[in-house]
């Protein structure tokens, strides 16, 4: 054998093992940016039940429905949470229910719970969904 051959198989195993290992490395990276995404929307639910149940423990509006003047302008609490994460599809509930301008309602604890499905989608894996829970509690009136 000369040198020149032996080169050449060298190549051919460095390609051969690149080959073999770059898929995992390539599902590693994908995998971590998968993960930033859903860690990101979870961030985002818990920021968006952190606000909905502050204005809902100051101001007792949860829907536009409770809003008594008709006011569509996006300031009750399940508005609010969608403004804070205006790319996720989230559903907004609140329990117990809080009305500020009942003295028998202010301390009371009241929570908002924000729920959003992310899916996601790995090469070479089975791709999923996960369910995000953001939750907010603050006493009735502050």
């Amino acid at each position: 054998m000369t040198r020149g051959e032996d080169n050449a198989r060298d190549r051919g195993a460095a390609i051969v093992e690149t080959l073999l290992v770059l898929p995992m490395l390539l599902m590693l990276l994908l995998g971590i940016v998968e993960f930033g995404r859903v860690y990101n929307a979870q961030l985002s639910v818990s920021h968006a039940a952190r606000e909905a149940v502050r204005f809902y423990a100051l101001e007792g509006e949860l829907t536009a429905a409770d809003d008594a003047t008709g006011n569509n302008d996006g300031r009750w609490a399940s508005g609010i949470a969608q403004a804070t994460a205006p790319n996720l599809a989230i559903t907004v509930s609140a329990n117990p229910t809080c009305d500020p301008n009942d003295f028998g309602d202010v301390g009371t604890p009241t929570t908002i719970i924000v729920d959003h499905t992310i899916s996601f989608n790995i090469p070479f894996w089975q791709g999923g969904t996960f369910d995000l829970t953001g939750i907010g509690t603050m006493r009735c009136g502050g």
